[in-house]
């Protein structure tokens, strides 16, 4: 009886236990514009934990504040995030940009906050918000993890694709997100992991399609 119980728990002596690999791990730093609030940042550093970790990525975050707290900063692949209270620089509403050095390892996030505050209130004032109550949270945490995440999916050669690299979010995106289906796909999720544990020497090459 007990051997059948072990047999329908997947275990059986002598075999060992399929390991699983440890989380290749990814360090920012971030900086963060005055008079947003504290938690909110945190929610949103949490959320973006959550979806890098379902990609086997272990998302580890310093908060400079004040910025002079991160000095210097930690090499070879600590990324700097900026999350900012100014509105999108270019015609193109995009509320997040990253910038990728030319040395392994250097990379830039810069963040709107406000243009993803801005995203998620005018969801909640659409009609069809009546038609699904996620897309009424005006709450938006979840929505700038979201976009935290899918820029440092760029830093670790991702390009726009399917899932979390769509180029741009439409509200059926957000209620997946809300329901914890949008994530990373299998194939983004192996290229992360790849460029996190190739040697700061071959980054580069690494993140040629």
């Amino acid at each position: 009886m007990v051997g059948v119980l072990l047999v329908l728990l997947g275990w059986s002596p002598g075999v060992p236990a399929m390991a699983t690999p440890d989380p290749a791990p990814l360090h920012v730093r971030v900086y963060v514009d005055r008079g947003f609030d504290r938690r909110t940042i945190d929610r949103s550093l949490d959320a973006a934990h959550g979806l890098l970790a379902s990609a086997g990525i272990d998302l580890a975050w310093r908060l400079c504040e004040p910025a002079s707290l991160c000095d210097p900063p930690q090499p070879p692949r600590e990324v700097a995030v900026i999350l900012s209270g100014r509105p999108p620089t270019t015609q193109v509403r995009n509320c997040g940009r990253t910038a990728i050095g030319t040395r392994p390892g250097d990379a830039t996030v810069l963040i709107s906050v406000r243009c993803v505050a801005d995203m998620a209130a005018r969801l909640a004032a659409l009609r069809h918000g009546l038609e699904h109550p996620l897309l009424m949270r005006a709450a938006y945490d979840d929505l700038l993890g979201a976009v935290e995440a899918h820029e440092l999916g760029h830093v670790l050669g991702l390009r726009h694709g399917a899932g979390l690299m769509r180029a741009s979010l439409c509200p059926n995106d957000i209620v997946e997100l809300r329901l914890g289906l949008l994530t990373f796909s299998r194939a983004q999720s192996a290229r992360m992991r790849t460029l996190l544990t190739t040697p700061v020497a071959d980054e580069l090459a690494a993140r040629v399609p």
